[in-house]
């Protein structure tokens, strides 16, 4: 997270500041530090290698004023039988927001491989249940379909295009035959973490690299939880952020999940 105080005019007190944030960084990365409604846990401070990261031609495939533009709407009243059914034919991985399916009941734990504080920079350095190999639990389960989701952790920390990079790294190693991944949730207007537009840029980049695999898919999720652009209120579990979501909001999800499950050739 970037200490808000520090977007100011930069002044010798702003420079204090902003040499302050840095040297503390590490207790303000992710979204694991913020209060919600439920308990996300394990923060992690920044593990990335320090390596050099090749840039990414990003080419959005929607104009940039389509999150604005468009209005997507989907039910968020409670899943019916058959939805609730295809819900626990998945596998969820990824960072607290995945956590949300287990915590509100959606899916038994067994099915949740998530964290908080899990990024796509350190997506593989996380245990998961208790220590378990992740790629070996998705091979054992042969999950109807994969489902990824991960991101707030990144977009104070990386670009757009090394995220997307290493989005791609993680498609490389799964053997999945249909990974969903999911575009990364919108925040309230006035949330201090981060700016929806921050969002939709890297949004835009991940859509870009998701496409360039035959067995990935990528599911928009930030057009139908907004309003405006950003977050609507009514699934926002933190009072004015955003980072986190209600319940009604995974019946969204859900449904998002469910009407784009078809693949390519299918």
């Amino acid at each position: 997270m970037i200490c808000t105080s520090c977007r100011t005019p930069m002044t010798y007190r702003n420079l204090i500041c902003l040499l302050t944030a840095v040297s503390l960084l590490s207790s303000c990365t992710d979204i694991s530090a913020r209060t919600a409604s439920f308990d996300p846990t394990n923060s992690l401070a920044d593990t990335s290698d320090g390596g050099e990261t090749k840039p990414l031609e990003v080419q959005s495939l929607l104009p940039d004023d389509d999150y604005d533009a468009e209005v997507v709407t989907v039910s968020d009243e409670p899943l019916n039988e058959e939805e609730a059914e295809f819900l626990k034919s998945l596998m969820f991985s990824g960072d607290s927001i995945m956590t949300g399916f287990h915590t509100y009941g959606f899916v038994p734990k067994s099915r949740v491989f998530a964290e908080g504080g899990v990024a796509a920079r350190n997506y593989r350095l996380f245990d998961y249940n208790g220590g378990k190999d992740l790629t070996e639990e998705v091979t054992k389960a042969n999950p109807g379909i994969l489902v990824l989701s991960m991101g707030l952790n990144d977009v104070n920390m990386v670009t757009a295009e090394e995220f997307a990079e290493s989005y791609g790294d993680i498609f490389k190693g799964f053997k999945a035959e249909r990974v969903a991944v999911l575009s990364i949730t919108p925040v309230m207007a006035e949330s201090g973490f981060t700016d929806n537009e921050r969002i939709r840029d890297f949004n835009r980049a991940l859509e870009v690299t998701a496409a360039a695999y035959e067995n990935v898919k990528y599911i928009d999720i930030y057009s139908p939880l907004s309003e405006n652009g950003s977050l609507a209120p009514k699934f926002d579990a933190e009072n004015g952020e955003g980072v986190h979501l209600m319940p009604n909001a995974y019946n969204v999800i859900a449904r998002c999940i469910k009407e784009n499950a078809v693949w390519r050739g299918e």
